[in-house]
């Protein structure tokens, strides 16, 4: 196959009680944009919490998408991308588990599967996230109703989110309860800010070594066609990967 693999991290729904109630959610948005650029979309499934490496070598470059939770399984996908230098796209709380993983090497330094397994429950998401207020104005969130959730944010000349917009400020939609404590990140030998709203929440991660195109968003890039450029770089990275 010529066309990029892009796997899919996202969110699952446990329940060992009741069967039907335990299922992995894909959101449409996300593989649509992945199609939209000439790649395939493919789910990473952990129905138990674990995923095989040999699922994640097929793919070309990973797209983390927004969701609730942040497990060890996702990341482990983090990990393995970061160890072999597949692009990544991080969006709302695929973010977060940049951050997650930032916390992590700050905290443990050397990491593995093995390593993230042992040490890290959904309990530690207090130690790099805090409560934000003013970015989830849409509770149901309707479309039509999308200029209401944006929000200006401000991006650094010298980074990869500039490069793809090439303006200072861009205005666009949120939709967490959620945010990254900023010393997590400062302290961080792999991941940097990038861009922060004008009410101080963190809205850009990327990768200090730009070899590799890590990037990991705040907002929802994935609901407007204006933000088409992002994911055609984002696949076109994971095409020079094949």
């Amino acid at each position: 196959m010529n066309k990029p693999i892009i796997g899919i991290v996202s969110n699952k729904t446990s329940s060992k009680e009741k069967p039907f109630d335990d299922f992995t959610k894909f959101i449409n948005n996300y593989p649509r944009r992945i199609i939209e650029e000439g790649a395939v979309p493919i789910g990473l499934l952990a129905p138990d919490g674990n995923i095989d490496e040999e699922i994640l070598n097929i793919c070309d470059g990973f797209l983390f998408t927004g969701g609730s939770l942040i497990e060890s399984w996702q990341l482990n996908v983090m990990h393995y991308a970061i160890e072999n230098k597949k692009p990544v796209l991080g969006i709302c709380l695929g973010m977060q588990t940049m951050a997650g993983y930032a916390y992590l090497k700050n905290k443990l330094g050397k990491l593995s599967y093995d390593i993230i397994n042992d040490n890290y429950t959904s309990k530690d998401e207090k130690s790099f996230l805090k409560k934000c207020e003013s970015h989830d104005n849409l509770n149901p969130f309707y479309i039509k109703d999308i200029e209401k959730s944006k929000h200006k944010i401000m991006l650094k000349e010298n980074s990869l989110i500039y490069s793809i917009f090439k303006q200072k400020n861009i205005i666009e939609p949120s939709l967490h309860n959620y945010s990254v404590i900023p010393n997590v990140i400062q302290n961080s030998e792999i991941f940097e800010i990038k861009g922060m709203s004008d009410d101080g929440i963190i809205e850009v991660l990327e990768y200090k070594d730009n070899s590799n195109f890590v990037l990991g968003v705040q907002f929802h890039p994935e609901l407007e066609n204006i933000n088409k450029k992002l994911f055609e770089m984002f696949i076109n990275s994971a095409k020079n990967k094949k």
